[in-house]
C-alpha cells in the first residue's frame, strides 16, 4: 500500500522516553535484533540502528515485533521507506491489525496527555489572558 509523503506526515508522531524505549525487533540471518525506536505513529516507526545492523534495501518487506513499555508486543508488516545516514531508517505499517493500531494510538495519546496542562489549569490559564 503507497502513501503519498504528505499523507506520512500528517499522522502524529510522538517521540518515546528514552527511560521507556520502544523496542523494535527483527529477525535477520536467523538472529533476533532488538532496535530502538526514534518515533512512532499509526502509520509507520522510526528506528535507531546500531553500527553493525545492516539496513534492509528501500522498499523491502519485512516483519517486526513492537514492544511498546507495558503493553503486549504485537507483530507488524512493515517496508522500509527511507534510510538516512548509516543508522536511522524508517518503516512503513503495510499490514497491521485493529488491535496493535488501538495499542499505538493509547501509547501516543498518553504520551501526549503527560505534557498536556489539566483542563482546569487550561481554563485559569485563559482567564488570566483575558483580564
Amino acid at each position: 500500500m503507497f502513501r503519498s509523503k504528505l499523507y506520512l506526515r500528517r499522522t502524529e508522531r510522538t517521540k518515546p522516553k528514552e527511560v521507556e524505549p520502544v523496542e523494535i525487533r527483527i529477525m535477520i540471518e536467523g538472529k533476533i535484533q532488538v532496535l530502538t525506536a526514534t518515533d512512532i505513529s499509526v502509520l509507520g516507526i522510526g528506528v535507531r540502528a546500531r553500527p553493525e545492523f545492516i539496513i534492509p534495501p528501500v522498499m523491502s518487506n519485512i516483519n517486526i515485533v513492537v514492544c511498546i513499555p507495558r503493553r503486549k508486543p504485537f507483530l507488524v508488516r512493515s517496508m522500509v521507506r527511507h534510510v538516512r545516514e548509516q543508522d536511522c531508517f524508517g518503516l512503513e505499517f503495510v499490514s497491521i491489525n485493529d488491535s496493535a493500531l488501538i495499542r499505538i494510538e493509547h501509547y501516543i495519546a498518553a504520551l501526549d496527555n503527560k505534557a498536556m496542562p489539566t483542563p482546569s489549569a487550561a481554563c485559569v490559564n485563559t482567564a488570566e489572558l483575558r483580564t
